[in-house]
């Protein structure tokens, strides 16, 4: 069955690449996912585990967000940021963020920012923290959305990164991120720890299990990093 899921994807994706271009047939795949999503979690969706990613996961407290204004890049319909203290200043940035306003009705305190990593409508050093979760990947421009991050982030500030690591780009993932992530940062970040994981159905999940990389086709990269 995956085989088939795989073919009607690649071959569906071709179609939708000829009809309406590769990057409206990314955005259209992408929304899609998260309608799915949606519909299959009862018609709203759940943000519970982003607490325990952001906090746990980056051995970090709740008390470190307080009072930051924090990014989030590619931060999708399920409302990111919300379980942040009530001080933090919170953003959401992404392509289909007035889509995802309407599956999840609007009801988060987070601001949703409609617009690409490559060219944030923000201004330079304004953010504490940005992170990028399973996002970076999805992008057109690799380098443009790290120079963007790099450009919004305040000196001194945190840069938090989970990414898939693969060496075949789809049409919903035309970057290629790899091991040397952190190499390719170090003109602008400087790298506090980060780690290689085994890549499983589930991308938290896989942060939770912190099974080893293994050698396999995928692999997931996660990392804290600070503006020099």
């Amino acid at each position: 069955m995956n085989g088939v899921r795989l073919f009607l994807y690649d071959k569906t994706g071709a179609l939708m690449v000829f009809l309406l271009g590769q990057k409206r047939a990314k955005y259209l795949f992408e929304y899609l996912y998260w309608l799915m999503k949606c519909l299959k979690e009862g018609g709203s969706l759940t943000n519970r585990h982003y607490q325990w990613v952001f906090t746990e996961g980056f051995g970090l407290e709740t008390t470190y967000y307080e009072g930051k204004k924090i990014l989030d890049v590619g931060c999708g319909p399920r409302g990111s940021l919300e379980w942040a203290p009530s001080s933090a200043d919170c953003f959401g940035l992404d392509p289909l963020a007035n889509q995802y306003l309407k599956l999840n009705k609007g009801k988060h305190r987070m601001k949703y920012v409609p617009a690409a990593a490559e060219l944030m409508p923000f201004e330079s050093n304004s953010f504490d923290l940005v992170s990028s979760f399973n996002s970076l990947d999805h992008v057109d421009d690799f380098d443009a959305a790290i120079s963007e991050i790099c450009r919004v982030l305040k000196p001194g500030g945190d840069f938090l990164l989970i990414s898939d690591i693969h060496s075949r780009p789809a049409l919903c993932e035309p970057t290629v991120v790899g091991w040397d992530f952190s190499e390719r940062l170090a003109g602008n970040l400087e790298k506090q720890w980060h780690q290689q994981f085994r890549r499983g159905t589930k991308i938290y999940e896989s942060i939770r299990l912190a099974e080893p990389y293994d050698g396999g086709a995928y692999g997931l990269l996660i990392g804290h990093f600070v503006k020099k």
